[in-house]
């Protein structure tokens, strides 16, 4: 039953008591990244996917900028 609660002793449930959980939780929200099968479960592991997601965002953010101003050098 998929509306089932987790229970504390299933490998998927997550302490929402500690901060870190939840930081991460917004993060990947706030990137709309959300994962679903495989995620990262140590520290470390989102971290480092934490960083990912901030230069991915990043990238996509100079790419529009640079087009942008690629297509205002192209009118005048």
């Amino acid at each position: 039953d998929p509306m089932s609660p987790v229970l504390s002793t299933d490998p998927n449930y997550q302490d929402y008591t500690f901060i870190q959980n939840g930081i991460w939780l917004v993060i990947i929200t706030m990137t709309t990244v959300g994962f679903g099968d495989y995620y990262p479960k140590t520290h470390i592991g989102r971290f480092i996917i934490v960083l990912t997601c901030f230069f991915g965002i990043f990238l996509i953010a100079m790419t529009i900028v640079s087009l942008d101003n690629t297509k205002r050098f192209r009118i005048s």
